[in-house]
């Protein structure tokens, strides 16, 4: 017994002891300041220990950064690195109460053309509402653009026509600096192309968003944080390229800033040119009906896009900042399409051969005003933020078609002309607050009011002998308008190793719309609330690996296009109509990830949504109507694995993507479930003399969307780069979907009749893009902008 009681009061002593030295934790705080004592933000601050890698992080807006659960009384040896200034080395022993380190950078005269990768250093980082991916010092970031980063960010997928998505779900929306971009799909890609990859410091991928996002996000949100330079001075980015497929394409631009005291003034401006084509061959078939038409159609598209961007940012002091931004965007679209058409109709036979000519031009104008009050030095603000948006988009075509008989004699010839014009006004303005509270976490209170005032107006034109005549059944006027009141509330906060975030978001929508003829007219209101919450918990001995947990509800409302009741045609036997009956969308979202040395990402993902909307195709005798609709209820279940690996000593860098996404539509049109596995591969490596080349590889199995069923398809991107003149200049050459696998091949899910497309389109071309670097005086820092009307925006047609 004596023995037992010694023992015992030797492990009691042991456990004492080791919960004694645990207990007698310390944390070190520091700040980073540059030349003339201002703040740097995005600083790497590493900790070792005896020459191994512990800790790491980056210092704040403010310049601050901690570390925590340091041994007190050890001796620690501290790297401070930000790309262009010499690296700050330091030692430091932890001790409680210890007054904070103040680091002060210097300008490095000579940046280096290679820039070291650190395999020991994290650059993952799992937060409970995100996950950053640190690519700021990556070989990826140092020679490649934007958009090449952007290709190998976990748990980012882009498809075949640049739209980007986040664990498979579609909608994803970027942002550069916490300001909202509206270009998407491959202008979007034209506008990341023109930065330079070394430039990021990071990218955060916001698959969950949060309350404080507005509740039209269900498809995630990524945001670009580029680097940051704090002294006067002018810089600016040249870069022009071009691309060869079957037509040419162009795109130019200039990115500059000016900064002069407490002004600091930014313009902005690009143009580009897209051709495309498409070679599409349709057949339709309903037995019971004896109906067949095999239709031939071969359009060319011409895309081109001006858009200019000014701003001005005045700091008061370094408490209170105003900022101003205007965009104007001009777009003009051209589409001509020739289309040759066999018709057998209750065994009447005949030829129809059509020119469908179409042009669309949108003139966009927007305007925000950015207010921002540092309110104490942890942190806390309070931001207000007024827009005003007016966009133009004139759409107008021209359509004949003639009708021969079996031996190719004119019957009649069919020829109408139609325009639609839509005018937008939108207003909105919103209120942030975010108060830390020091050791315990934020609280974040908002408000948002939006007013959209949309007016549409259609008419239609029939050729007769008299000339053209307006067809009434097709001529119309609709106004809509939407007002939306929202505030948000969220609290975040770490306990341990245990981070958290529970919000929600209130929003009260009142929309009203009534057409010229008041055939069509509705009164809605309808109230919601989004609820979201995110648990992020960290482990092992140096917390390189994560676990998360997160939930939404989020909405996703109509384009104001697709409310319209009117009917367009797009050729003769196709027409696309609005649906001013369309409700919104909710989606519930929930996803579990688990992350192994900030490398190795695991994702589980579930989302319902009730009321989908969707384009179906709808067949109606020899028309074929394309109408967004509500259907009734879709679930996605995926599973996400994304890991990087580097080998050859570092020199070859790859990162995988895959994700296997079952999609299950259900109305009263269709009931299916397919299950579609993505798959990327992309590769970084150098060649010789200091060219770099990027290979990657993407692959999509067959794809259930709405009432469609679309074939798989592959493709296979290859870029070479080089840097020159001490790295301003960058040459980048290469070649897109070398293998040609592209296609929109899809065949309509309906029981009465089949509809089989197969379209091909210019995918496969070689690139030839120019970046040069130039500045005078000293470099700065660039405030980030906000807008109070993203999602009202996103819904406007362009």
């Amino acid at each position: 017994m004596k023995k037992v009681s010694t023992y015992l009061c030797i492990v009691v002593a042991i456990a004492l002891n080791s919960f004694t030295s645990y207990a007698q934790t310390c944390q070190l705080l520091g700040t980073v300041s540059g030349p003339e004592d201002v703040p740097v933000e995005y600083v790497t601050i590493e900790i070792y220990e005896d020459s191994s890698f512990l800790w790491g992080t980056i210092s704040k807006e403010d310049g601050g950064f901690s570390i925590e659960d340091l041994q007190c009384g050890s001796t620690y040896h501290l790297k401070a690195r930000y790309f262009g200034y010499q690296t700050v080395e330091q030692e430091f022993t932890a001790q409680t109460n210890a007054s904070p380190l103040a680091l002060r950078l210097q300008v490095d005269s000579k940046e280096l053309d290679e820039i070291v990768v650190s395999e020991k250093r994290p650059t993952i980082e799992r937060k409970a509402d995100r996950l950053i991916y640190f690519v700021n010092q990556s070989f990826v970031a140092g020679k490649n653009s934007a958009f090449d980063v952007l290709k190998t960010t976990p748990s980012v997928w882009i498809d075949n026509n640049g739209l980007i998505r986040i664990n498979g779900k579609a909608g994803t929306r970027v942002m550069i600096n916490g300001k909202m971009l509206k270009v998407s799909g491959m202008e979007l890609q034209n506008y990341l192309n023109g930065i330079e990859g070394k430039d990021i410091i990071k990218i955060e991928v916001i698959a969950m968003p949060g309350s404080e996002f507005d509740a039209e996000s269900k498809g995630g949100v990524i945001n670009i944080e580029l680097r940051k330079r704090f002294l006067d001075g002018y810089n600016a980015r040249l870069f022009a390229g071009g691309e060869q497929g079957r037509y040419p394409e162009y795109s130019t631009g200039i990115f500059s800033n000016y900064k002069k005291g407490k002004l600091t003034t930014t313009a902005n401006f690009y143009i580009f040119q897209r051709n495309n084509f498409a070679d599409n061959q349709e057949d339709r078939s309903n037995q019971q009906e004896d109906f067949l038409l095999e239709s031939s159609f071969f359009s060319r598209r011409k895309i081109n896009n001006h858009q200019v961007r000014l701003g001005a940012d005045y700091d008061f002091n370094a408490k209170h900042t105003l900022n101003f931004e205007y965009v104007r965007t001009y777009n003009r679209n051209n589409t001509d399409i020739d289309a040759l058409s066999l018709l057998n109709d209750g065994g009447n036979r005949s030829n129809v051969n059509g020119i469908y000519d179409t042009q669309n031009t949108n003139k966009y104008n927007g305007s925000s005003l950015n207010y921002r009050w540092k309110t104490d030095t942890l942190g806390s603000n309070i931001k207000v933020v007024a827009d005003y948006v007016y966009n133009d988009n004139l759409g107008e075509g021209l359509f004949s078609s003639d009708y021969m008989d079996h031996a190719d004699v004119l019957i009649f010839n069919n020829t109408t002309s139609n325009r639609l014009k839509q005018i937008s006004n939108i207003f909105s303005g919103k209120i942030d607050y975010q108060h830390v509270i020091q050791d315990i976490g934020s609280i974040q209170l908002g408000a948002k009011y939006g007013y959209s005032d949309i007016d549409n107006q259609a008419v239609e034109r029939t050729k007769t002998k008299n000339g053209f005549v307006i067809n009434p059944d097709r001529t119309n006027d609709f106004t809509y308008g939407e007002a939306i009141y929202a505030a948000y509330a969220n609290f975040s906060g770490k306990w341990k190793k245990l981070q958290y975030k529970f919000g929600a978001r209130f929003e009260d929508s009142f929309i009203d719309g009534i057409s010229d003829d008041r055939l069509t007219s509705f009164d809605v209101r309808y109230t919601n609330v989004f609820p979201s919450a995110f648990l992020a918990m960290e482990f092992g001995k140096k917390n390189n690996s994560s676990v998360s947990l997160a939930a939404n509800r989020k909405i996703n409302r109509p384009n104001f296009e697709s409310l319209n009741p009117f009917e367009y045609v797009l050729n003769e036997f196709s027409i696309s109509r609005g649906n001013p009956s369309l409700r919104p969308e909710y989606a519930t979202n929930v996803e579990l990830n688990y992350s192994y040395q900030n490398n190795y990402n695991l994702g589980l993902v579930y989302q319902k949504t009730e009321d989908i909307i969707n384009q179906l195709l709808i067949a109606n005798e020899e028309v074929a109507v394309y109408e967004m609709q509500n259907i009734s209820q879709q679930e996605t279940r995926g599973l996400t694995l994304g890991f990087s690996l580097n080998s050859f000593k570092g020199k070859l860098q790859s990162y995988f993507y895959t994700a296997l996404a079952n999609n299950h539509f259900q109305s009263d049109v269709v009931d299916e479930s397919l299950t579609t596995l993505y798959a990327r591969i992309n590769n970084s490596f150098p060649l010789f003399k200091g060219i770099n080349a990027n290979v990657s590889f993407n692959f999509t199995s067959r794809e259930l969307l709405g009432n469609r069923i679309y074939d798989p398809y592959g493709q296979v991107d290859l870029n070479l780069s080089k840097s020159l003149l001490n790295n301003k200049l960058r040459i980048s050459v290469g070649a897109t979907d070398i293998f040609n696998f592209q296609n929109n091949n899809s065949v309509l899910v309906d029981a009465d009749e089949t509809i089989e497309v197969v379209e091909s389109f210019q995918s496969r071309k070689v690139q030839l893009y120019i970046f040069y670097n130039f500045s005078t005086g000293k470099s700065f820092s660039k405030k980030r902008i906000e807008s109070a009307s993203d999602s009202e925006k996103s819904r406007l047609k362009g």
